[in-house]
């Protein structure tokens, strides 16, 4: 049963207090090269809670107006964990676009942030969300560009599931582009699939951006998306999250890459 507003007020207080979070890897496969190019930063409340799910760990933020201190604690948990367990690559960073939209945002102190943990930001992809509508597409823009004054790489999340990442694709010309699962899932036996995935690439192309796959979840998909060109994939027959990832390839996505 679903708490009271007080429970999950309560719940969310010793979240935020005592930064009561997992954070969980899920790996991005390079199909060029054959080998992991980094791994997608999740984020879950305590096991066995009612904020343990990010969807009610963010909705329990929200109605309490804490939605900008839970994303600031779990960027700062998620490039604390990534340092810790020394995991290579890049690492992509799920961001609200209403922090981007915040004012205040200090360079010197990012730097130093990420200088502790001995973190360089040319490794650290902006994954954006769209769990908050953009009212302001020209402030984002110019937070942005601050960002990646310092090195750091941009992404837009969940390509196709709303108009919003279109246009932010227009927008913002991120280097990476991550088309949602459900463009992915069944792309060997749904016929309309890859026309889509394949215009998407065409897209890609023409704005030197590169696709990431979401939602592989069998050797037959991955194929596919693979013969497409599409440069990167994400999903469970790649790896599932998990706190601390093995680096090396499952057998099986060897040998899906191979042929």
């Amino acid at each position: 049963m679903p708490g009271s507003r007080e429970e999950l007020a309560a719940q969310l207080r010793f979240v935020l207090s005592e930064r009561a979070l997992r954070v969980v890897f899920q790996p991005i496969f390079a199909f060029r090269e054959g080998a992991i190019l980094g791994y997608e930063a999740l984020v879950r409340g305590p096991e066995g809670s009612q904020l343990h799910h990010p969807a009610d760990l963010f909705a329990a933020a929200s109605a309490q107006g804490s939605v900008l201190e839970l994303n600031i604690i779990c960027i700062q948990e998620v490039l604390r964990s990534f340092a810790r367990h020394r995991l290579p690559g890049r690492l992509f960073l799920n961001f609200s676009p209403q922090l981007l939209a915040e004012r205040g945002f200090s360079q010197e102190r990012s730097r130093r942030f990420l200088t502790a943990l001995g973190l360089e930001p040319e490794r650290v992809v902006i994954e954006l969300t769209e769990d908050f509508p953009i009212v302001d597409f020209r402030l984002v823009k110019e937070s942005l560009l601050l960002y990646r004054s310092m090195g750091f790489r941009v992404a837009i999340d969940d390509l196709g599931e709303g108009f919003a990442s279109l246009r932010l694709w227009l927008e913002l010309r991120p280097e990476f582009v991550k088309v949602d699962k459900h463009f992915v899932d069944g792309i060997a036996t749904d016929p309309l699939k890859a026309p889509f995935l394949r215009a998407i690439q065409h897209i890609a192309e023409s704005c030197d951006s590169l696709v990431v796959a979401e939602g592989i979840e069998n050797a037959d998909d991955f194929r596919v998306v693979k013969d497409i060109g599409i440069a990167f994939g994400q999903g469970w027959f790649i790896g599932r999250p998990c706190e601390s990832p093995v680096h090396a390839l499952a057998p099986e996505v060897a040998r899906a890459n191979a042929v």
